[in-house]
């Protein structure tokens, strides 16, 4: 999995507090390896996989035995096989459907969003860049106090993506700061009054 150098952490907290003193909107930046196990998907494919077994099976190898011990011992065998098969990473992402792990990543944003209170009536003007790397999925969520319409976002989240196929997290990273800070500047610039950093100025990583 890709990770972020010690250099580039720093990085990201120079410039989301360079961020925001130019904005009024508070910026969170949050970064997870995988939204979901998804061993609920693992151990279905696997049952599904064991019940279907023994047709192929004594199709082709008519000669094997057909006794209830037997079957139940190959399909056990079969079963715990793919469970196994199921915890290796590239197997188990296969097994996932797409847009099955693009719902569960939007999910994690939410949920965090949440959880952090950004949707609550006392927050400030806020924006979670969230990131989940494993989904290759990037979300941009703010509350109903930023001024900031969702399609204006889309353009560094389509980079971002992009960066993380390529495996230059990093840059893409910084990159994204750089985009966000001239458009949250532009659309959300920042209050004469003084505002009150409630939040970290570093990437958030979820475990």
């Amino acid at each position: 999995m890709q990770n972020v150098t010690k250099e580039t952490l720093g990085k990201i907290s120079e410039k989301i507090g360079e961020i925001e003193k130019r904005s009024r909107c508070e910026l969170l930046m949050m970064l997870t390896k995988e939204s979901d196990d998804y061993r609920y998907i693992t151990v279905s494919w696997a049952a599904v996989g064991a019940l279907i077994l023994p047709v192929p099976l004594l199709y082709f190898s008519p000669a094997l035995p057909t006794d209830p011990l037997s079957m139940l011992t190959l399909q056990w065998g079969a079963f715990l096989g793919a469970l196994l098969l199921g915890r290796i990473d590239a197997v188990r992402f296969r097994l996932v459907p797409k847009p099955t792990r693009l719902r569960r990543a939007a999910l994690k944003a939410r949920e965090n969003f949440v959880s952090l209170g950004l949707n609550s009536a006392d927050s400030p003007p806020a924006v979670l860049f969230f990131i989940s790397l494993k989904e290759q999925y990037v979300e941009i969520l703010t509350n109903a106090k930023v001024p900031i319409p969702d399609e204006s976002w889309q353009r560094i989240v389509d980079t971002m993506v992009a960066r993380i196929k390529s495996e230059s997290l990093d840059a893409g990273i910084l990159e994204a700061l750089d985009a966000l800070s001239e458009l949250m500047q532009k659309r959300c610039p920042s209050a004469k009054e003084e505002t009150k950093n409630r939040y970290p100025n570093k990437l958030i990583v979820l475990e």
